[in-house]
């Protein structure tokens, strides 16, 4: 995986994923969607057969890369929460 910064403001960044599908990137916006200081995120596929994901931040006041830090740091939160789960289902 490889992130190359298209757009690079303090409060906007653009963030291509090169070598991955639209999953993580999915992923980290649903997590900055629910961070106060977001104004706007998602992830673009311009066409999935020629491009890379992209993912989309502006933020109200901090900066665009605290924010993703953040949504980061809650994605693997969540996953690790998920993975506890599935280990409880494969017990039984």
């Amino acid at each position: 995986m490889k992130l190359n910064i298209e757009e690079k403001d303090p409060k906007y960044w653009i963030v291509e994923v090169v070598g991955e599908d639209v999953s993580l990137p999915n992923l980290l916006s649903e997590a900055l969607v629910n961070d106060s200081d977001v104004e706007f995120a998602a992830c673009v596929v311009e066409h999935p057969m020629v491009s890379s994901p992209k993912l989309v931040i502006r933020t109200k006041s901090k900066s665009a890369k605290s924010a993703l830090d953040r949504a980061v740091k809650s994605a693997a939160s969540q996953l690790k929460a998920f993975k506890t789960q599935v280990k409880k289902i494969k017990k039984k």
